[in-house]
């Protein structure tokens, strides 16, 4: 069975960075310390971005039964018209006044694809297990917040690849 589908998509992700190590430098470790030396404890949060996609989705799903209990499912999307707003945190610059410091914006495109493999244990429950990857691009503007200024955002990019697994139940319909 194939069909094909309208939606919206609505793609969030947070990354923090904690602590500090020292890198080998010209001047032999004078401001930070020596190569190696902890500038920064591993329990201090010293940066955060968030990026956040909105976009529109024109896709295909495919599922075929392979054998007997056997269901393959896979969706093949397209995001034409995608919006990122990504915030970034640097939480020891003081220099850059209050948090986010750099706010990201701008409009691109991006595309989703899944596959997954689905067996029926029994008439009620199912296991399955598949792969996954998304991308997504744009450039646009960056927003120094603090110092009220704009510069063109070249490329901001974000991509995901993985697997997933899951056990489903079906109540029984009468």
């Amino acid at each position: 069975m194939v069909r094909s589908f309208v939606g919206s998509n609505y793609w969030q992700e947070s990354m923090s960075a904690y602590g500090a190590r020292c890198n080998a430098d010209d001047v032999g470790g004078r401001y930070w310390g020596a190569p190696g030396s902890m500038a920064v404890p591993f329990g201090t949060e010293v940066i955060n971005n968030k990026s956040m996609w909105s976009s529109l989705r024109l896709g295909t799903e495919v599922t075929a039964r392979l054998l007997d209990r056997v269901t393959f499912h896979g969706d093949a999307v397209f995001l034409p018209a995608a919006y990122l707003l990504n915030e970034d945190s640097h939480f020891l610059r003081s220099d850059l006044g209050p948090t986010p410091h750099i706010e990201d914006s701008g409009t691109g495109w991006c595309y989703q694809l899944e596959g997954e493999l689905k067996i029926d244990v029994n008439d009620n429950r199912t296991v399955g297990a598949g792969v996954r990857h998304w991308y997504a691009e744009t450039g646009g503007v960056v927003d120094w917040v603090y110092f009220a200024e704009d510069s063109d955002l070249q490329d901001f990019t974000s991509g995901r690849f993985g697997v997933f697994g899951n056990v489903s139940y079906r109540f029984s319909t009468f």
